[in-house]
């Protein structure tokens, strides 16, 4: 079993002559409580949006030991700084699921010392904001707009026109876990009024503005944010605001705008995702 918080590997510590043993981990990726509606703060403050899992507590329980008293304390030390109580946000991984990228230690006890002051046990409780359990891949599909090419010609004429043929502009995207996930989609331009659609699930986010070339929108489907170039709020030019999930298996993404400027594209990130 692998076991890390952020850039800290229980099983690597990176002390000559010790090491730490996890005894038990609890409660990794089990919902204290599922709620119809559970406020999360979303779209600048704008607005709250229901959610149908609560955070967890999981708990890690272990033995901290050395082969000498100067490797005992210097493991020791390498634990208290991992594992001190903040308000920072580091993702807790187990083999190869990622509890959530945003977890933070609640509680850290030093329970007891053995074998001539060379070993301690500890307790460790960390607070996810989901319940969810992520892959530890980042999964990471460009879509670009689609470009638009001439109809069929005919030798003779005639008084309606047929239009053009879109190519491109959509691609399945394969969530392998067993529970939804939200995305993050970027929008990089030139392009004006642009949409992002789950066609899968019939759910899309549409924006009543022009991206620049050289800038970009970055919408953050969980947390309902529209950010240009990762900075500046531009939730106000939001059309559609059905914000949309990965629903597990294929979904088939869309990605249109009002007018076809070469160059424009989407890029998704996402994760597989269980329960």
């Amino acid at each position: 079993m692998s076991l890390s918080f952020g850039a800290f590997d229980f099983a690597n510590i990176g002390v000559s002559g010790a090491g730490i043993v996890i005894d038990k981990i609890t409660d990794f990726g089990r919902s204290q409580m599922r709620l119809t509606e559970y406020p999360v703060a979303g779209g600048h403050g704008d607005e709250s949006y229901g959610e149908f899992l609560a955070g967890c507590v999981a708990s890690i329980e272990g033995t901290v030991y050395g082969d000498t008293a100067v490797a005992f304390k210097a493991a020791k030390d390498a634990l208290n700084l991992a594992l001190a109580p903040s308000v920072d946000e580091k993702a807790l991984t187990k083999d190869d699921r990622i509890l959530n990228s945003k977890c933070a230690v609640l509680r850290f006890d030093k329970l007891g010392r053995y074998s001539q002051d060379r070993a301690m046990t500890f307790r460790a409780d960390f607070k996810a904001q989901s319940a969810c359990l992520f892959g530890t891949t980042l999964n990471s599909q460009q879509i670009d707009l689609p470009t638009a090419e001439g109809g069929r010609s005919f030798p003779k004429a005639y008084p309606k026109s047929y239009g053009t043929v879109q190519v491109g502009g959509s691609a399945t995207l394969n969530n392998a876990g067993t529970f939804p996930m939200s995305p993050i989609v970027r929008i990089y331009g030139p392009t004006d009024n642009p949409t992002v659609e789950n066609y899968t699930t019939g759910k899309q986010v549409s924006l009543a503005l022009s991206i620049a070339d050289g800038d970009y929108i970055e919408i953050d489907m969980a947390k309902k944010t529209v950010m240009l170039n990762g900075t500046a709020s531009r939730f106000s030019s939001l059309a559609d605001r059905d914000f949309w999930d990965l629903q597990p298996g294929g979904n088939d993404i869309r990605y249109s705008a009002q007018t076809v400027q070469t160059g424009s594209y989407i890029v998704v990130d996402y994760r597989d995702a269980w329960l």
